[in-house]
This record gives C-alpha cells, structure tokens and sequence, in this order.
C-alpha cells in the first residue's frame, strides 16, 4: 500500500497519521502470521485447561510462540515449573 507524501494533507493530524500506520501495517502477511500464531497458541491454552489470564501471562512474560508451546506443553504434561523452564530453550 503506497503511503502519501509527507507534505500531503491527509497526514493533518495525529489520528490520521495513526490510521495510516495502521491500515499499511493489518495489510501485511507478518501480521497475519503473528494473528494466527497466537489463535494456535490460544487454543493449545484452551485444550490443555490453562484459564485464558494464565495464556496472556505466558504471552507477556515469554513472547515468543515456539517457547510458549513448548512451555504449555511441558506444563500440562505434568512437569514442574522449573523443570519446564529448564526444558524450554
């Protein structure tokens, strides 16, 4: 999606501006990946009974899909918290 020059009027404010960035970045395939990357990750949460507070704070604190997998999946095979974080990678 070409964006308009920066001189152009269409960026007069900052919520413009905003909508811009906004709209050119939903139109990506990265955004995309990441969207459903973390739908995998919410229903693997879902199917191993973690309650949805505890996806979001695996999300916040561990950030990365790959890693977040493997710690569910050690989680609720029954494995420790420590053993789990000394699994993960």
């Amino acid at each position: 999606m070409p964006l308009p020059p920066l001189d152009s009027p269409k960026w007069n404010g900052p919520f413009r501006a905003f909508a811009w960035g906004m709209r050119s970045i939903v139109s990506t395939v990265l955004s995309l990946v990441l969207f459903v990357t973390y739908i995998g990750i919410g229903a693997l949460a879902h199917d191993t009974h973690f309650s949805l507070a505890w996806a979001l704070l695996s999300t916040a604190l561990v950030w990365a899909g790959p890693a977040q997998i493997i710690l569910i999946t050690t989680l609720a095979s029954g494995v420790g918290i420590v053993q789990s974080a000394v699994r993960s990678p």
